[in-house]
């Protein structure tokens, strides 16, 4: 029988993935949304005789699918600069960090299952939104992004909350790996975005991920529970094992929230310190990656779309098979949480800082570049097992907490890199301008990695269980270091 916790693992990363297709479908679709590009631009509206998007006929009358589709929506484009399409991939990240500390603070009274799945609903409504909002201009379009922003600023507290709640501490690593959903979404939507515009409108697009994306919000909301107590039909060992193997307040009062003690803890700010360099690499991949391929390398848009989906098929093999080894090492107790911890971030910050830099020094070599991008997008699903991870490890009862407080300073990389792209690469898309975006990238992920390397911290601390517990907890180390100092003088 299939463990109720392990059935929750598909519903979140699938939840991830669409979520993510529904944020990034612009992310490649833009290259066709703009004539500088190379598309056609709008038929005159007297003019009757559309041209097919491609010559695929389907009947011996001359008439083409992609004739009776530009009948029903017009293949649009815009005269959008780098400038300005910089401004429309980096608006949605402009709020997303208001709404993270928030959204920590309300998952814990309406829970994940509400906050997530109407987040999500959202989200693919106003991605069916898209093709009608752009015709308004960049500003409408920008708007709406933003408040896609505000919304998807919601998810990973609310899973972290969820998952807190559901996971054994041997088990977290394993189950995280779910949130690299988004990197599936990602390798998904490329690729399939490339297929679609091959033989439709970039309209479509939006259309076909919006859908999706409203599908699965019915089914999370139907089969998905807040927490063990409350699952219909979870058994009674797998329930009473969660309950006990975990360290957060699931049959008691909720704790009240320690602010002081969360804003003023050195394991946290040096855990999102480092999130903020694998933030910022993995962002400039992410928006970045689909114009690079086509301004250097001339790839047309089917090969672009596969080799800017399939580093992260890697990315999200890797990310699973690596989360199974963190959590064997946890069991085995060979070595200590935060050396887990500092190992994984390591790999996923750390390294890809340098392959980032490899990738700079690309130039012109196409499989080169193709190396170090898979290569570097791969080793970043570590990060499952390290930063993300070492919330719930810090304070199960405030997980959600930790990550909105994450959330709030993670989300500036989502703008900031490709408003710098764009500044970088504006009318001077050459291999050198593109060189310095991603050696740029490299340097701020190897500082911040270097530095969890020597100073981060992975127990429990002793402020999860609130005020109280915390103000007790400082008393009896207190009281211990005192101890300890007397036994050493009467050695003496």
């Amino acid at each position: 029988m299939v463990l109720v916790r392990t059935k929750l693992w598909y519903f979140v990363f699938t939840g991830f993935a669409i979520n993510t297709m529904l944020k990034s479908s612009i992310n490649f679709t833009i290259i066709a949304m703009v004539k500088s590009h190379g598309h056609k631009n709008i038929p005159p509206e007297n003019d009757t005789t559309l041209e097919p998007h491609n010559s695929t006929d389907f009947t011996t009358q001359g008439i083409t699918l992609s004739k009776i589709i530009h009948f029903i929506d017009k293949e649009m484009s815009y005269n959008w600069n780098a400038k300005e399409q910089g401004v429309i991939l980096g608006s949605i990240y402009w709020l997303q960090w208001t709404t993270g500390i928030p959204s920590g603070i309300l998952v814990r009274y309406w829970g994940t299952k509400a906050l997530f799945g109407l987040g999500s609903l959202i989200l693919a409504f106003t991605t069916l939104a898209i093709p009608t909002v752009a015709q308004y201009g960049v500003q409408a379009l920008v708007g709406l992004r933003v408040a896609q922003g505000l919304v998807a600023g919601t998810m990973w507290p609310a899973v972290h909350h969820m998952a807190a709640q559901w996971i054994p501490a041997n088990e977290r690593s394993k189950f995280v790996s779910a949130y690299l959903g988004n990197t599936m979404g990602v390798a998904l939507i490329y690729p399939l975005c490339g297929l679609i515009i091959s033989f439709f409108p970039w309209q479509y697009v939006y259309y076909v991920t919006g859908s999706l994306g409203a599908l699965w919000c019915i089914l999370w909301l139907w089969f998905v529970y807040d927490s063990p107590l409350q699952h219909p039909t979870i058994t009674k060992d797998e329930r009473n094992h969660i309950l006990t193997s975990t360290d957060f307040s699931i049959d008691r009062k909720r704790p009240p929230i320690p602010w002081r003690a969360i804003l003023t803890s050195r394991p946290l700010w040096i855990n999102i310190l480092a999130q903020w360099g694998g933030m910022w690499g993995f962002y400039t991949l992410l928006t970045q990656a689909p114009s690079y391929f086509k301004q250097v390398h001339r790839l047309n848009i089917q090969l672009n779309g596969l080799f800017s989906g399939l580093p992260y098929l890697f990315k999200t093999a890797f990310a699973y098979g690596y989360a199974i080894y963190t959590d064997k090492l946890l069991k085995s107790q060979r070595i200590g949480r935060t050396a887990v911890r500092k190992l994984a971030t390591f790999v996923c910050i750390t390294l890809q800082g340098f392959l980032l830099i490899g990738l700079a020094f690309s130039s012109t070599n196409v499989s080169c570049a193709v190396f170090f991008l898979i290569v570097a997008t791969m080793v970043h699903g570590a990060v499952t097992s390290g930063p993300i991870t070492s919330y719930i490890d810090l304070s199960p009862n405030f997980a959600s907490i930790l990550q909105g407080i994450s959330g709030t300073v993670n989300v500036w990389p989502g703008f900031l890199s490709p408003m710098l792209a764009g500044y970088l690469t504006y009318n001077n898309q050459t291999p050198d301008r593109w060189q310095l975006v991603f050696i740029i990238s490299g340097a701020s992920m190897i500082v911040p990695g270097l530095i969890h390397l020597a100073f981060a911290d992975s127990r429990l601390q002793p402020w999860n269980e609130g005020n109280s517990a915390y103000q007790l907890n400082k008393y009896e180390l207190k009281r211990l270091k005192v101890s300890k100092r007397e036994r050493s003088q009467s050695k003496r």
